[in-house]
């Protein structure tokens, strides 16, 4: 959408917004985009509290005063996952921002082409790889895997080395673009394991003893 904005108010320049003026299209671009999120958020006024549960039935015996009780029955669970969620953030948050810049300055694209090109692959690839993990995350469970769903997160930092790497060689954009595809697929698998682990809350004995089993 960014992409699809900036090209509308003909690439880098400037254009006159109504109230601010004289303003730099790249600006522009961000204001524009971000006016819908500020009325969607305005619904929220619509939206009545949800009744919630007592901590302590929420996580069974270990209620909202013994944290540190839940988080000493399974230490190596929880520093592998937050860990990992934290460097997948990390990696993807570092690519989406940098790889825009990347494709203009190796590749000579204007910053609108580089962003119509690269929206629907980040987003269509990272839906895929959050999908797949699923899948392939229910077949380790039914297998009784070492590890259960979490195994799925397992095959995310090897392809996500490998697609950063061909990303930095590619002699063509459209290389480049499909390095990056790769990239988000496996970034999905990273994002769709942690996101999994949150059951653990829901469900903390069941769930650490399955992802612990040898």
């Amino acid at each position: 959408m960014g992409g699809l904005v900036l090209r509308s108010l003909g690439g880098l320049g400037a254009s006159h917004l109504p109230l601010l003026g004289e303003t730099a299209n790249w600006k522009a671009t961000v204001i524009i985009i971000g006016l819908p999120g500020i009325l969607l958020a305005g619904l929220l006024f619509a939206v009545r509290e949800p009744m919630r549960e007592p901590a302590a039935q929420a996580l069974g015996k270990a209620g909202q005063g013994n944290i540190w009780l839940h988080l000493r029955q399974a230490p190596g669970v929880h520093v592998a996952v937050h860990l990992v969620s934290a460097l997948t953030v990390f990696t993807g948050v570092t690519l989406t921002s940098w790889v825009p810049s990347y494709f203009i300055r190796k590749f000579g694209m204007s910053p609108a082409d580089a962003g119509v090109m690269l929206g629907p692959v980040n987003a269509l690839c990272g839906v895929i790889g959050c999908i797949a993990s699923g899948f392939i995350g229910d077949r380790f469970v039914a297998r009784g895997a070492a590890g259960r769903r979490f195994r799925a997160g397992l095959y995310w930092w090897p392809v996500a080395l490998l697609s950063l790497f061909g990303i930095g060689i590619a002699s063509t954009a459209t290389t480049a673009l499909a390095w990056n595809g790769l990239f988000m697929i496996a970034s999905g698998f990273g994002l769709g394991t942690c996101i999994v682990f949150q059951r653990g809350y829901e469900n903390r004995r069941q769930y650490f003893a399955s992802a612990e089993r040898p």
